[in-house]
Formats: structure tokens, C-alpha cells, sequence
């Protein structure tokens, strides 16, 4: 089914979440800080490290436009392609860092405003630095990109895994948040909240 086409009830559950951008920025802050205040809900890790073997499944992801209820232009159409491999790109960065590739403050520096930085940085959300390998077994987002042309977007990602950490297997599933803004240097996150679940 083409995307031009009303849109999905997917696209109408991230609605909320890619429209105003300003509230969304304000409604991240206070996630995070509730998140800060119960370090149960996110990695304590050092920080990252290159992890000597990454075993992951390819992504499943869903990309579309949001707020235009009668579908798009054909300008608009090849304006909201145009954007959607930059910013399933820049998500495929940040959780490739994440689950222990090299590069961590090379992507942080290209697309993390300075406050979502700091927020990266307090919450410490990495692989454990003393894992020896990383199997990810489901990598899967939902990316709602807003505006004609595209300027916004939210990214609803959820990764699991399973790391070896000193002879015995260590799993979690995280379920990320990433709100994104366009700009001159291209798609940057502006905020983004992360909840990890161990088992």
C-alpha cells in the first residue's frame, strides 16, 4: 500500500509525538529526569567500548510521513523520501554505538544537540565495557517524520540483546524514545528517553 495514502493507525499513535515539537522537548525533559532519579530503569555502565564480536538480526523499520491526512504531493513525496534515509541512518548510528561498535563521541558530536549529550552522557546507557560479545536478537523502530518539508521526527526503537560478561550471559531489551530536529548540520536528536529491561 502506498505511503501517499491517509495515515496508518501507527501513524496516528506517534502523532502526538512528532507535531509539536516545542511540547515534546518539554514533556522529554521531564521523562529523563524522572529517569535520573531511578537509575533502576537504565544502564549504570562505565561507559562504551568496543566489544570484540557484534552478532545483530538487520532492522525492521517503518518509516512514515505524519500530519498530512490527505497524503502527499508528489513534491512532497520526493522531499519526505529524500529525508528517510538520513534519519534511519542517524538511528542505526546511535544504537549501533550503543550495542559496542567504535565511534561513540564521533556520533554524539554529528548528532546530539549539547543538552541531549549531557543527557547521554548522565545516563551512562552502553554496553557493559567488560562484555566480550554483543548477539542482538531484535532491532525495530517505528519513524514518524513530520512537516512538508520533513523537519521533524520521533523514533520508537526497541532493541534486544545478549551480551557475555565474564563467562555468563547478561540479556535486556531497551525501549527508546529519540526526537529529532532537522538542521544545517543535518538530523540532529534533541532529546530522547530509554527504558531497560533486565532479564
Amino acid at each position: 500500500m502506498s505511503t501517499a495514502a491517509p495515515m496508518s493507525r501507527l501513524g496516528w499513535r506517534l502523532l502526538p509525538a512528532v507535531i509539536a515539537g516545542a511540547a515534546m522537548v518539554i514533556a522529554a525533559s521531564v521523562t529523563i529526569d524522572a529517569l535520573r532519579n531511578h537509575p533502576g530503569l537504565v544502564s549504570s555502565a562505565d561507559g562504551p567500548t568496543r566489544v570484540a564480536t557484534i552478532d545483530a538480526v538487520p532492522w525492521d523499520m517503518k518509516v512514515f510521513p505524519v500530519g498530512s491526512k490527505a497524503g502527499l504531493t508528489k513534491i512532497q513525496r520526493r522531499r519526505f523520501e529524500a529525508q528517510r534515509s538520513h534519519v534511519t541512518k542517524v538511528v542505526r548510528k546511535v544504537f549501533g554505538v550503543l550495542a559496542g561498535e567504535p565511534g561513540l563521541d564521533a556520533i554524539v558530536d554529528k548528532h546530539f544537540t549539547s543538552d541531549a549529550a549531557k543527557a547521554l552522557s548522565r545516563t551512562k546507557v552502553a554496553v557493559p565495557t567488560d562484555a566480550t560479545s554483543v548477539v542482538i536478537q531484535r532491532r525495530k523502530s517505528s519513524i514518524g517524520i513530520q512537516g512538508t518539508p520533513p523537519r521533524t521526527a520521533a523514533a520508537r526503537v526497541i532493541v534486544s540483546a545478549t551480551a557475555e560478561i565474564g563467562g555468563r550471559s547478561v540479556s535486556w531489551t531497551d525501549r527508546a524514545t529519540l526526537w529529532m530536529e532537522r538542521s544545517k548540520r543535518g538530523w540532529l536528536i534533541i532529546a530522547f528517553d530509554l527504558e531497560r529491561d533486565r532479564k
